[in-house]
């Protein structure tokens, strides 16, 4: 188990000469340099992402190694517990694996993506020999459908030719196979006649298996095919599919389980902790190649059993998933924003329900979700909604402010007495009846209520004694208590990329960027950036969950967990 572990485009600046009331004057912080860190150590960055299309499998004795679309998922198998999964966080040049060779001669485990060959070595937990897969002359790894292992060597087959290399130095050249010399090839496609042989499932796993056709099919009809088979040393079975993940039985059951590990998908764009449960809402890539896209979910994971549970679009449970935007959990309730409505799990029932239109929502397109009071505010395409708990159920209420009307609320955030919105026209402070109070711009102006800035404002945070509004022209302090804005310096170019989530805590705001994260550290005011060179999954980070020591950050590319309060990098500070 691993330790506790929305893009805008940038709109012009429209000036305003307005007077500053007494309650709204700026204070002028001075200007701050950006820090960056320089070293870290294997396990400082973790990424997880989307698993369910696995690609190949491999094994030592106590070891397996699952290729997938989001990395290497690793399989202690004496232990029957998961490590970290190997990705780009850990120096791989790419998610997307393809071939995967591990053999009892060497120390090290072979890894073929899309575009690369490199080697991990699991005595130093690096990745290490990175080398682009042109230099074998040809145009990706789909070319390649095996690694095999002879003495002192390393090979590479595809279906016509072969590439050999030693143990202990990767550079591939062009060879025959050896006469007198027997290769160990991992990755060799099995006949289908011997894997359906082999493979029987449970009803309780929600799968069966179609023989002779190869293919897992579960319960809304989809179908899986096959991707790999391997019986190890051991006399255990393991089996990957394109979509139903991996599959595995030990020397004493003919019965396949399904070893659920990751995200359902690679894109994240919403998280939200309920306990020891983290909830992940994930989108589909369309991925080139063999393989078809992923399926758009929302994934589960108990971190204190590394359990992981998904759910799908589906017509027999009444799910609509495609295209998170926003979860939230509370007392009673997980709440998940869609594109195509708002899900809702009953925690004492354990049933889930979908409101539409049908349920008062003004439409579909869910962009935002806040706890308010005992219900929750609701931002749709077109309009504020708030719950009222009916006879009938939940139903939404819209709510009618004129001074809103055809504008685009991206951030809610209910503090006191007030409720802050982020909108595409500047910030909107309202009471708790939901009567606008104030209107300001993105840099802290009041201004009238029926201005128009066009500025927007998509990430609201808050501390004890602070509120902090995020734009891709500023960052704005809001002192609660003296109520006088101030501006913390940081270099535009930071923030024209793009701002997308923000989140305060007593030790650091982290803001979300299309390209990377921004960490104001209180206690020694001053600011760091981090990216995708540093181990972040992917370029944009959609969301931003702290976690004491730890900090989780929504990609493209998978979920990444950061220990932004390392010893080796206190020391550093």
């Amino acid at each position: 188990m691993l330790s506790k572990f929305r893009t805008f485009a940038l709109f012009s600046i429209v000036l305003f000469t307005c007077s500053i009331s007494a309650i709204d004057a700026q204070t002028a912080l001075p200007k701050d340099k950006i820090f960056r860190q320089l070293y870290f150590q294997p396990g400082d960055w973790v990424t997880i992402g989307g698993t369910r299309y696995a690609t190949c499998v491999a094994s030592t004795f106590n070891m397996a190694y699952i290729g997938t679309l989001g990395g290497v998922i690793r399989y202690d198998i004496i232990r029957r517990q998961f490590l970290y999964p190997l990705t780009i966080s850990d120096g791989l040049p790419e998610n997307e694996i393809f071939l995967i060779g591990a053999n009892s001669q060497s120390q090290l485990v072979w890894i073929i993506t899309r575009h690369f060959i490199c080697t991990f070595n699991p005595n130093t937990s690096r990745v290490q020999d990175v080398t682009p897969i042109e230099y074998l002359n040809v145009r990706d790894a789909s070319t390649l459908d095996a690694i095999g292992f002879g003495a002192g060597s390393v090979w590479l087959r595809s279906e016509d030719r072969y590439w050999n290399s030693s143990l202990s130095y990767q550079s591939f050249s062009p060879s025959e196979l050896p006469k007198k010399e027997t290769i160990e090839w991992n990755n060799i496609p099995t006949s289908s006649e011997i894997v359906s042989r082999s493979i029987f499932v449970s009803n309780e796993s929600g799968y069966i298996f179609i023989p002779h056709s190869n293919l897992f099919q579960d319960r809304e009809l989809r179908q899986f095919p096959i991707t790999g088979y391997l019986q190890d040393v051991n006399y255990n079975t393991w089996v990957t599919t394109a979509g139903a993940g991996a599959w595995f039985s030990n020397n004493g059951s003919s019965i396949l389980s399904p070893l659920n590990y990751g995200l359902n998908a690679s894109s994240v764009k919403a998280m939200a902790f309920d306990g020891a449960d983290m909830w992940i809402g994930a989108t589909a890539n369309t991925l080139p190649g063999q393989y078809p896209s992923e399926l758009s979910g929302l994934t589960q994971w108990n971190q204190k059993n590394d359990h992981f549970t998904y759910y799908f679009s589906s017509l027999h449970d009444n799910l609509a998933l495609n295209e998170i935007s926003d979860i939230e959990a509370d007392e009673n309730y997980i709440w998940v924003g869609t594109t195509s409505g708002l899900n809702y799990l009953n925690k004492k029932s354990n049933q889930w329900t979908i409101a539409k239109t049908y349920s008062g929502l003004k439409d579909d397109n869910i962009i935002e979700i806040a706890p308010f009071q005992k219900g929750i505010i609701v931002a749709t395409e077109n309009g504020l909604h708030r719950s009222i708990l009916t006879k009938k159920g939940i139903q939404f209420q819209p709510l009618e402010i004129p001074d809103l009307w055809n504008r685009h609320v991206l951030k809610i955030l209910p503090s006191g007495n007030s409720i802050w919105l982020g909108t595409d026209n500047g910030i909107y402070r309202l009471d708790s009846s939901f009567t606008i109070q104030n209107h300001y711009t993105a840099l802290g102006y009041d201004i009238p209520l029926n201005s128009l800035v066009n500025q927007v404002v998509p990430a609201i945070t808050e501390t004890a004694n602070n509120l902090f509004f995020i734009s891709t022209h500023s960052v704005l302090r809001f002192d609660k208590h003296k109520k006088e804005w101030e501006s913390m310096p940081i270099s535009g170019s930071y923030l024209q990329s793009g701002v997308f989530d923000a989140i305060a805590d007593e030790d650091n705001l982290w803001i979300g960027l299309a390209d990377g994260v921004l960490q104001y550290d209180f206690e020694i005011q001053r600011w760091a950036y981090y990216n995708k060179k540093d181990g972040i999954g992917g370029y944009s980070v959609y969301k931003i969950l702290p976690d004491g020591d730890y900090v989780w950050f929504a990609t493209e590319n998978g979920l990444t967990q950061f220990y932004w309060n390392a010893e080796h990098l206190r020391s550093q500070k």
